[in-house]
C-alpha cells in the first residue's frame, strides 16, 4: 500500500498536547483520514495527510519540534508466520539503505510494516520492497 501527500509532525510530549491530539484524532476519524500516532518517552509524532496540516495548527497550540512535508508511506502486509522470522525487518531496511534512501519514520503492527520516505524516493522504495519479497 502506498499513500502520498503525508506530513510528519513531532511535538514534545506534555499532558496538554495529549489532550489536543485527542481532539485532532477525533476530527480526523470523523473525516476517515489517515493518522498514525507514535508516542515515545519525550515526544509524540503524528503522521497525517497534508490536508490536515491546518487542523494541527488550529488544535495544537505548541510549535512542533519537527515537521516534514511531501512524505509517502509504503506499507507491507505480512502473513502471521512472518512475525516469527528472524531478521526479516532488518533485511528490508538494509536493502532500502543500500539504495541511499533516507527513512523518515517507521511504524508497524503485528502483520504490517510501514516505511515513510520523502515522496521523491517512494517509487524506488516500493521497487526495492518488491524485490525483497520475491
Amino acid at each position: 500500500t502506498i499513500e502520498s501527500d503525508l506530513v510528519i509532525t513531532t511535538f514534545r510530549k506534555t499532558e496538554e498536547i495529549h489532550k489536543q491530539i485527542n481532539l485532532l484524532h477525533k476530527k480526523i476519524q470523523e473525516k476517515k483520514g489517515y493518522l498514525t500516532i507514535t508516542e515515545g518517552i519525550n515526544e509524540i509524532t503524528l503522521i497525517t495527510e497534508g490536508k490536515f496540516s491546518k487542523s494541527i495548527k488550529q488544535l495544537i497550540d505548541q510549535p512542533p519540534k519537527n515537521c516534514q512535508k511531501d512524505i509517502a508511506s509504503i506499507g507491507i502486509k505480512f502473513l502471521d508466520q512472518f512475525n516469527q522470522t528472524p531478521g526479516i525487518l532488518h533485511s528490508i531496511l538494509q536493502k532500502i539503505s543500500a539504495q541511499n534512501i533516507n527513512i523518515s519514520e517507521i511504524t508497524s503492527t503485528y502483520t504490517e510494516f510501514i516505511i515513510y520516505v520523502e515522496f521523491k524516493n517512494a517509487k524506488l522504495t516500493a521497487e526495492t520492497l518488491l524485490n525483497c519479497l520475491k
